[in-house]
């Protein structure tokens, strides 16, 4: 008998002496087994199957998992059919008798246990990292959640019904009416916790996720909640939450007023936010599984709400954290008075977060009016007499002030104000004492301007010699000596080109350029400036550029279709093709972008188009390009994704009119009429009942990427609407660097020399006026309209490009083709222009 510990040395031994494992020694021990001396096999060790063969199969298997973890191929099926595709012989040779025998499936089996590609190997999780809080309310993690244990029909007025359990039978996908007529009543759980304490907080709201009810649960956190026996409140130093309702525009803009950093998690990564993601299953089980003995005391959200506070209180003075081992509220308390930073109350915070700033004028004494009282904002950066600042109720304890402005980030940015105080006489205490003492004001912005500009146009040293001089000379100008007012007449008077005469007047011209003819005096003062011939521009032609002028119907400023006109598709043939663009916002990309298809395609999927629900004003996510069911059209190497935006028609009208027969209610209830703030409060309940009933409209935004040779192509015509396609492309992949093209000469300069290159003189060109928009053609095979701001509109192939496409192909082919040649003709048309406009600037 072995003695009290010595059973595993002795077990240890013997597997080391059999070489079998600890587990094989002890089933023996327990079976009365005797191990034999069995000769090893001559070929153990050695692997028939190769390293890429059973790379093959691996590839196969590795998508054979649904998203439960269910295995939905086997491995003899998965060699089977690689065999029959020739990817794999899975073979050994008799070297005896030269038989060649097909390897078993558990041979291959264990040849990839030994090449590490078995399929549990290849699922492992992958290594992660820890993260650590140096003290409470540094990091607060926060999620939202459906009930998937219960819906609430009584929503938030409380008709006194209990709460409903969900039955797996009744509610599920399958059964998409069934979820339909519950969603209304849904709850949706938020959670927070206290990185460092672990301390766990969570709230109810009904419908779904918002934004509303994100910035409304943290202004519940860090208010003060008037109980002793809660203490957690204060502003967190940081803030974790999932993309999507929790981290929409509102929760941003609350975040940065609160001085808040606030971090966006990758989607599908639940590690990164893995402390909340158990107070989820936590609550599930300890709160949510015993609700069905309390749902006679639950009829609405007020009820269900004080119950789960009650709860929370508890387990965070009981529960004890297994990392630090004290009680969750004790090691929250532990807080440091300088880390803890009190907020305004609940009701303060939401009206930070919930509502829109006053703007009120800035006075000449840089004092602005709010909340009755009047406050010093001479310490805002950039302030200005007499512009509107907007200004809104201090969000940390102590109440107050604050002006919020823009940072040069494109953040918001919170400068705390002064109040001003008034003595006996109604005077403000920073008035200085009449003939006692002198007070200046500081200069502001504009003022620091004009002395700058002072010393600039007198050439004085300081600013009282620039006073001396102006009063000198009170009629000084600035760059008298270098400016000539009325140098665009002399030039138009001096220049050659004439005004056009009215359309349709016949005047013969005598010039050999012209056919010997009547031409209308419009078209032949066109020929006259030269707008028919061809230019040359740098590496790129410019077929028949197009000046402003009249039409053959007299409207004054539409170019000249008589040529371009004739190389245009026909226009049966141009509607019928709707994968072309029609606009183009460029811009430029890492040339070798280091992003394949494959892992986009992955990444759109997760933010795959999905229509308005009824209480959202605006929907978009990735829709079809091609009508193939997939995502992304990827073909030789040029890339085409689409974005869909849904959003709903709400007329300001409407809204107005509802509330005004409620502001009239209102008023006879109780017997005056509605205050501002009241008349405000209508209009946004009206705005949330009326718009389930509103239309919606969809809009789709098509992209051309080139990785290759980085470009990147938005057809849209508006760049807000470009913005959002990067942003979402953003969202999608993790970052997305994509720059605004630049060129190293301004689009208006060169299309101003393209106008008066060849001796022509153009008067409006000369006169100090540069072209917004040039209508050009390209190589006879792309026409356009190129505006200031690099941007190419009314984009149209002509024939000699429509031509190389055929005929013949079905509805799900055309659209493909179409893309490529589209991409083709982009991909070597903008480094064309790129040149024509000076190259690429840093």
């Amino acid at each position: 008998m072995a003695a009290h510990g010595e059973r595993g040395s002795i077990i240890d031994e013997a597997a080391r002496g059999f070489g079998v494992g600890r587990q094989t020694i002890a089933r023996w021990l327990k079976d009365g087994h005797r191990p034999t001396q069995r000769r090893r096999r001559s070929d153990a060790g050695q692997r028939a199957a190769t390293y890429e063969e059973c790379e093959a199969v691996a590839r196969v298997m590795r998508g054979g998992f649904r998203a439960n973890e269910k295995q939905i191929r086997t491995l003899a099926d998965a060699v089977g059919i690689c065999r029959a595709n020739k990817l794999i012989s899975a073979e050994r040779v008799d070297e005896k008798t030269g038989e060649i025998f097909p390897l078993s499936v558990s041979a291959i089996a264990r040849a990839m246990r030994d090449y590490g590609l078995a399929a549990d190997a290849l699922r492992a999780p992958k290594p992660h990292t820890h993260l650590s809080s140096p003290h409470p309310n540094h990091l607060w993690q926060v999620d939202a959640s459906v009930c998937v244990l219960f819906y609430l029909p009584a929503g938030r007025d409380g008709a006194g019904n209990a709460i409903v359990p969900l039955h797996k039978a009744v509610h599920y996908k399958n059964k998409p009416k069934n979820l339909k007529a519950i969603e209304n009543f849904r709850v949706v759980r938020y959670v927070a916790t206290d990185h460092a304490s672990g301390v766990i907080r969570a709230r109810y709201y009904p419908h779904a996720e918002s934004g509303e009810h994100t910035a409304d649960f943290l202004c519940w956190l860090m208010a003060d909640k008037g109980d002793p026996q809660d203490p957690f409140r204060g502003r967190p130093a940081h803030l974790m939450v999932d993309p999507g309702a929790t981290a929409a525009g509102l929760v941003r803009q609350f975040c940065g007023r609160m001085g808040i950093h606030l971090t966006v998690c990758r989607p599908k990564n639940p590690r990164a936010k893995g402390l909340v993601e158990q107070a989820n299953n936590l609550w599930e089980i300890k709160f949510e599984g015993w609700l069905n003995f309390a749902a006679d005391r639950i009829t609405d959200f007020a009820a269900l709400n004080a119950l789960a506070d009650t709860w929370q209180v508890w387990f965070n003075r009981t529960h004890k954290h297994t990392r630090h081992g004290m009680t969750q509220l004790d090691a929250w308390k532990r807080i440091a008075r300088e880390q803890l930073i009190e907020t305004a109350s609940a009701g303060d915070l939401r009206k930070l977060a919930l509502s829109c700033p006053l703007t009120p004028k800035v006075q000449g004494d840089l004092t602005v009016r709010f909340e009755g009282g009047d406050w010093y904002a001479g310490k805002v950066p950039g302030i200005q007499i007499g512009q509107p600042l907007p200004v809104c109720c201090a969000p940390l304890a102590g109440g107050g002030a604050v002006a919020i402005i823009q940072d040069k980030d494109g953040g918001e940015a919170l400068h705390p104000l002064e109040e001003v105080t008034k003595d006996a006489w109604g005077f403000p205490d920073r008035a200085a004492v009449a003939g006692v003492e002198f007070i200046g004001m500081p200069d502001t912005d504009a003022v620091k301007t004009a002395k700058r500009l002072d010393l600039l146009d007198t050439g004085a040293a300081t600013q009282a010699e620039a006073e001396k001089i102006r009063a000198a000379s009170p009629q000084r100008e600035a760059l008298a000596d270098r400016l000539n007012p009325y140098l665009p007449a002399e030039r138009m008077a001096a220049s050659c080109v004439h005004d056009l005469p009215i359309a349709g007047t016949p005047m013969p011209l005598p010039i050999s350029a012209v056919a010997p003819r009547t031409l209308t005096a419009t078209r032949a003062a066109m020929r006259a400036r030269g707008a028919g011939r061809t230019m040359e521009a740098g590496n790129v032609r410019l077929d028949h550029a197009q000046v402003p002028g009249r039409d053959r119907r007299g409207r004054a400023g539409a170019p000249d279709r008589a040529v371009a006109g004739r190389q245009r598709c026909s226009a049966d043939r141009r509607r019928a093709m709707r994968t072309f663009f029609k606009n183009l916002q460029i811009y430029r990309l890492p040339k070798n972008l280091d992003i394949c298809p494959d892992f986009l395609e992955k990444c759109l999927a997760e933010l795959k188009f999905q229509p308005c629900a009824s209480h959202e004003m605006a929907s978009r996510g990735w829709v079809e390009p091609c009508d193939d069911y997939r995502l992304l059209c990827a073909v030789r190497n040029q890339w085409l994704v689409e974005l869909g935006v849904e959003s709903r028609l709400l007329p300001a009208s409407a809204v107005r009119q509802e509330a005004a027969a409620r502001a009239k209610t209102l008023a006879e209830k109780q017997g005056y009429k509605p205050g501002r703030r009241q008349i405000k409060e209508l209009c946004e309940q009206a705005a949330q009942e009326l718009m389930p009933r509103a239309f919606t409209r969809m809009q789709r935004i098509r992209a051309w990427i080139d990785p290759a040779d980085g470009w990147l192509g938005i057809d849209t015509p508006s760049q807000q609407r470009a913005e959002e396609v990067l942003e979402c492309l953003r969202q999608t992949v993790g970052g997305f660097p994509a720059k605004p093209l630049r060129t190293g000469r301004s689009p208006a300069s060169a299309m101003a020399d393209w106008l008066t290159g060849g001796g022509d003189v153009v008067g409006h060109v000369h006169g100090g006026k540069l072209p917004a928009r040039l209508a050009l053609t390209w190589s006879g095979r792309v026409s356009f309209v190129l505006t200031d701001r690099l941007e190419l509109r009314r984009i149209c192939f002509l024939d000699a490009a429509m031509d190389e496409l055929g005929d013949g192909y079905d509805a799900y082919a055309a659209p493909v083709a179409e893309f490529v040649l589209m991409a083709g003709e982009l991909s070597r048309l903008l480094p064309a222009l790129l040149g024509a406009l000076g190259g690429e600037s840093s």
